[in-house]
């Protein structure tokens, strides 16, 4: 299967940032939901529903602003429900038969499916976080002129005036206080986004533990059960 990187591009505004989409991004979701018209058949139950869970697939987009990554809800791909116990057999079901559902939205009849291409990276979380220090030290640099600009033109004028002095104070204090605020924010999210991915990777870990115990322990289980079988059999032919 072939990759590709992501479609960036740059977001307008308040927030300024930079806007990525890409065919294999999605959001799903899942609810609880009550019947507004009363109790609902479900495919695959013998009973009338009250309450069901629902799910919804979307495709999905992400936007990188605030040193963070934001991500959004698109177009909607998939929508359906099960009863509480279809769910509960889901959950507890992996690697095992489908369970039955009942499609809301879904694409037309003969409608082709695409085949999404994996996501491609353009850099790691450390790279990205490099980059916005960098551009903030570039923004900076450039107030730095500013101020070096309009000093030297004050200076060359051979007298200011007490509006011009107070504005030129007012952009000093500013500079200060915003390029700390800056380092500091940016730290906080590094930091935070950091300790999501070890969290991420521990459960990921976690979760590849505990099936391989499992599969272990049906291993065992099987192995047992043809001892058992075998055993048994053999004391027979060791008293005849």
């Amino acid at each position: 299967m072939k990759s590709e990187k992501p479609v960036s591009t740059d977001v307008q505004g308040p927030m300024n940032g930079k806007k990525y989409t890409h065919p294999a991004f999605g959001m799903a979701s899942v609810s609880r939901t009550n019947s507004a018209t009363g109790p609902v058949n479900l495919f695959g139950s013998a009973i009338k529903h009250s309450s069901t869970i629902s799910f919804k697939v979307h495709t999905a987009y992400s936007q990188r602003t605030l040193s963070k990554d934001w991500h959004f809800e698109d177009c909607l791909l998939l929508e359906f429900n099960m009863s509480q116990s279809q769910w509960t057999t889901l959950i507890s079901s992996v690697n095992s038969n489908s369970v039955p559902i009942t499609l809301n939205y879904r694409a037309a009849e003969g409608a082709s499916l695409m085949e999404c291409p994996q996501i491609e990276t353009d850099m790691s979380l450390q790279q990205s976080l490099k980059e916005e220090v960098r551009q903030a030290v570039e923004q900076r640099i450039k107030d730095v002129e500013e101020l070096t600009a309009l000093s030297s033109q004050l200076l060359s004028s051979g007298r200011a005036s007490k509006v011009q002095l107070s504005d030129l104070h007012k952009k000093l204090v500013s500079f200060s206080e915003g390029l700390p605020n800056t380092m500091a924010f940016i730290q906080g999210q590094s930091e935070k986004a950091i300790d999501e991915t070890v969290a991420n990777g521990k459960a990921e870990l976690e979760a590849f533990t505990d099936d391989l115990a499992f599969r272990k322990g049906v291993d065992v289980l099987k192995h047992s059960a043809i001892a058992s079988e075998i055993i048994p059999s053999l004391s027979v032919y060791k008293e005849v």
